[in-house]
């Protein structure tokens, strides 16, 4: 075997070459191959080449890239894609059941700060910036809006560094808001593995060193 002939990242690579090498250093047990395709080739190509990407990962028990890959998943494919893919009925289901939490819910929650964080003690004028944040708020809402066949509004990205500008409130307000809505990212975040019925996030690093080292 030539494992040069495998360049590791971030040489360019694609779906075709990366499962077979994958599949054949597998079957044949060459850690030497079978470890250098792993991540991050597989979060690159999850989007444009699911199902491809995800079936290998849960074929080849790479779960500690699968919270991210099925986020990708629900951001960029329609339902009909997840059903017509080569994922067992039970990854469909838990697919199309977070699917609809990420769009809902959990865009909810991580708007939330928009409008449950109170001007602090220190902001000189509290009503105009609670104003202008319950404004925003309702600005949002009308980003879920989308066609059927876009991107869906999901809730790690929906509001964007460039989105702050949209407040023009004291540097006090600005402070708590930003505060809140990192700590409703993490929440999400840390929910993220159990939302798809994943080891949570301190095990699937466990599997990932065990299985890379």
């Amino acid at each position: 075997m030539f494992p040069s002939f495998f360049e590791p990242y971030p040489a360019p690579t694609n779906p075709s070459i990366l499962t077979g090498v994958l599949r054949m250093s597998h079957k044949y047990e060459y850690e030497a191959l079978d470890t250098k395709p792993r991540p991050p080739w597989f979060a690159e190509l999850v989007g444009p080449h699911f199902p491809v990407v995800t079936v290998l990962a849960c074929e080849l028990s790479i779960d500690w890239i699968l919270p991210v890959a099925f986020y990708r998943v629900c951001e960029f494919t329609v339902g009909r894609t997840i059903l017509d893919s080569p994922h067992s009925l039970d990854d469909k289901a838990c697919l199309m059941t977070a699917c609809r939490v990420l769009e809902s819910a959990a865009v909810t929650k991580i708007l939330e700060f928009l409008w449950s964080t109170p001007p602090p003690d220190e902001c000189d004028t509290p009503a105009d910036c609670y104003a202008l944040m319950v404004q925003c708020r309702r600005d949002a809402e009308g980003w879920r809006d989308r066609l059927p066949t876009s991107a869906a509004m999901m809730p790690l990205d929906v509001w964007e560094a460039g989105d702050w500008n949209r407040l023009d409130v004291c540097v006090q307000c600005m402070a708590s808001m930003t505060a809140a809505h990192r700590q409703a990212k993490q929440a999400i975040w840390d929910q993220l593995p159990e939302l798809f019925e994943l080891p949570e996030w301190s095990e699937l690093e466990k599997i990932k060193a065990e299985a890379l080292e």
